[in-house]
């Protein structure tokens, strides 16, 4: 187990977890006596879920002697050329949550079993749908990023449950995770489909 700092949901950014005490790694360290934990000098920048900020504060932290680098990334494929950048001058990059591709490979990936977060949302739909009485409900899909590697997993576990057992009317993609998105998908299915057109 890892107890990564810094690491927002969706946020993205570039640091890592300082081991104060009483902090997540600490406390993660209670529990597992394998877990050693190492304190050290931190900085935790938060990119506001854009990928140029995160580029720049990568480079700010190769500039000033990062040692590693724990990525929470907000492009997947853009922070590729940030994982490139540490390699050349030999630090080591952790991706976490998402996975950063982009051409590179990062020295290390912890995540969750981002497949099987999609079957339980999709037992969890179809657990309602069943609930509500509807066979075969004909559902609007609002997939997250596809620059987010998760979206895909998400995606790929949801359909492994919910495939044959309903009818998609309308699938469609948010290009970056962002609630007006989702919201301009759903008022162009009811545009198109009505509003009885999907359950």
């Amino acid at each position: 187990r890892w107890a990564p700092a810094g690491a927002g949901g969706g946020g993205g950014g570039v640091g890592g977890d300082n081991g104060a005490a009483g902090g997540p790694a600490e406390l993660f360290a209670r529990d597992d006596p394998k877990v050693r934990v190492v304190r050290s000098a931190t900085n935790v920048g938060g990119a506001g879920g854009v990928a140029a900020t995160q580029q720049q504060q990568a480079e700010a932290a190769i500039t000033n002697g990062a040692k590693v680098l724990v990525l929470d990334a907000q492009d997947g494929d853009a922070a590729g050329t940030i994982v490139t950048a540490a390699a050349a001058k030999g630090i080591k990059v952790i991706s976490y949550d998402r996975l950063i591709k982009g051409g590179s490979k990062p020295d290390y990936y912890i995540s969750f079993d981002n497949e099987s977060v999609g079957k339980l949302q999709g037992t969890a739909l179809l657990a309602k749908l069943t609930a509500e009485g509807k066979t075969n409900a004909k559902v609007v899909w609002i997939n997250g990023s596809p620059k987010d590697n998760n979206a895909s997993l998400f995606k790929k576990g949801a359909h492994g449950v919910l495939d044959g057992k309903v009818t998609i009317v309308k699938e469609d993609a948010m290009a970056n995770w962002k609630p007006e998105e989702a919201q301009q998908i759903m008022e162009a299915a009811i545009t198109s489909l009505g509003k009885d057109g999907f359950d």
